[in-house]
Parts: C-alpha cells; structure tokens; sequence
C-alpha cells in the first residue's frame, strides 16, 4: 500500500512524456507514441494487427472477479520503462504489471536497509575512532601535497615539452616551406630538360631525314654519274678506232704515193678520180664528224 503513490507517481511522470518515450521498436528502429499512432492511422495491416493484439491483452487481463463484477481493461505495458515495454511486448504470455510492482518492492526493501546499514554517526564515535580517522585524514593530506608536487613537477615538464614542440613545429613548418620551394624548382627544371629533350629528340629526326634525303640523292647522283662515265668511256673508244682506221688509212696512201713515179705524180696529181674523191670526201667528213680527232692525233 505504500508503494502505491510512488507508482502513480511516476506514471504520471511518464505520462508527460509520452511523446518522447520509446514504446516499441520497428525494424531496428525506437517508435515513440506519436510514431505507434501514425502507424495504426497510416497502415491497415498494421491496424488489425494492433487491434488484435489489444485484444488478446484485454482476455488475459480481464475476466470475472469473485463478487462477478468484471475488472477494468487496458494495456497492459502501460506505465512501464521502455526496456519493460520491449522485452514484455515480445512475452504476451507473461503479466508485466505484476512483475514490475515486485521489481518496485525490492528495489525500495534495498534502498531502505542500505540507508538502515549507512555510515556510523559521529556521536557514537570512540576516541580510536577519531585517531584513527585523524591518521587517515593526516595521511590523505600528504598524499594530496606529494601529488600537488608531483602535478607541479609534470606540469613543468609538459611546459617544457611544449615549448621544444614549438620550437620542432617552427622547424618542421620552415621544412615544409623549404621542400615546396626545392620542389618546385624541381618541378620546373624538369620541365625545361623536357622541352630541350623534345628539341633535340625533333632536332635528331628532323637532321636524320634530311641525312636520308641526302643520301639517296647521292646514290642517284653517283649512279648518274657512273652511267655517265660508261657512255662517255664508250663513246671515246669508237673515236679511238675511228681516228686509228684514219691513220692506218693516211699512212697506206703515202706508201703508194711515194712508190710512183714522179710524172704519174704528175698526171695523178692532175686528174682527179671519183674513187680519190670518195676517200677525201670520207676522210673528210670523218674528221669533221669527231672533234677529239685532232687532239688524239697529237698525244699519238
């Protein structure tokens, strides 16, 4: 009978949060009351579900007292914690009423016998008590200012480190900017020995070609030139023939003329044959005919 204001207390407590207490969970996830309503109005299924659910909960709780008035039904997770609520939804079978008024009573049998076995009143002290309490006070207060000295000691220490991590941090941000300015340097003369290396890489395909060009014109120029000695050696030895069948020619002429005798010198020399004519005029037109005769003719 006791406990029973502090119940209705406190399910009036919760009762003014409802809207922020968890009463379910869905799929993992909390439902609160105002969640629990949107659902039943939004879902159908979930509706029936709910209504016969509510319904099992009405026959398990409800029924006949001995007078044959019939008891008043309701929820029955109502007014219980969220984890009650959550592990009881699941247990239908079970009567969570029941079970949390039992929880309640012990809970408020141990809050009253740790309050009834509580510290000792300092009336009832005796003077060993009070030493003993003194020697422990004692002892605390030099434990207290060992570690004031000691917090001191590593303060001052952390200080110090704080002040070489300064220090180390200026540095190490000196570095940085001291590594950006390397690398960039970096950076662009590696792009300059790339353009020079694009240059000269153009500059040696660029000459090879024109090396190619050069070359097969040579060739050509040679193979000109070696077609041309040819006809040229050719043409030399038919003049060499020629101007030997001349000299033969001329040479055999003066060995019959001076084997004659002067007056047939005379009357040949007068009259003039067709056949002489025909030599002269071959000779002739055979000297005209090759202008290296003449110049052959001298180195022989």
């Amino acid at each position: 009978t006791a406990m029973a204001p502090e119940l209705s207390g406190n399910q009036e407590a919760e009762g003014q949060k409802d809207d922020k207490r968890i009463v379910g969970w869905r799929s993992g996830q909390p439902l609160t009351s105002k969640d629990v309503h949107d659902i039943l109005r939004n879902e159908r299924r979930a509706r029936h579900e709910y209504k016969a659910v509510r319904k099992a909960g009405n026959k398990t709780v409800g029924g006949k007292s001995s007078g044959g008035v019939t008891s008043q039904q309701g929820d029955p997770l109502a007014g219980l914690p969220p984890d009650w609520q959550a592990f009881y939804s699941s247990m239908p079978h079970l009567d969570p009423q029941a079970a949390f008024k039992s929880f309640r009573k012990e809970q408020h049998r141990q809050t009253k016998e740790k309050s009834a076995a509580g510290g000792t009143p300092l009336e009832t002290m005796t003077a060993e008590d009070e030493a003993r309490l003194d020697e422990e006070i004692q002892k605390l207060e030099e434990d207290v200012k060992q570690k004031r000295l000691e917090f001191l000691e590593k303060e001052k220490m952390c200080n110090e480190w704080d002040n070489k991590l300064k220090r180390l941090r200026s540095l190490d941000v000196e570095e940085v900017e001291v590594s950006k300015r390397v690398i960039r340097k970096m950076e662009k003369a590696s792009y300059e020995y790339g353009i020079m290396e694009g240059k000269l890489r153009s500059s040696d395909i660029y000459h090879k070609f024109l090396y190619d060009g050069e070359q097969a014109r040579h060739s050509k120029q040679v193979t000109a030139l070696n077609r041309s000695c040819t006809l040229m050696g050719k043409q030399i030895d038919m003049l060499k023939a020629d101007v030997r069948a001349l000299l033969k020619a001329a040479a055999e002429e003066k060995i019959t003329a001076s084997d004659k005798p002067k007056s047939s010198e005379a009357s040949a020399s007068e009259e003039v044959t067709p056949q002489a004519l025909e030599g002269s005029g071959s000779g002739s037109q055979k000297a005209a005919a090759s202008p290296y005769a003449m110049p052959m003719l001298r180195d022989q």
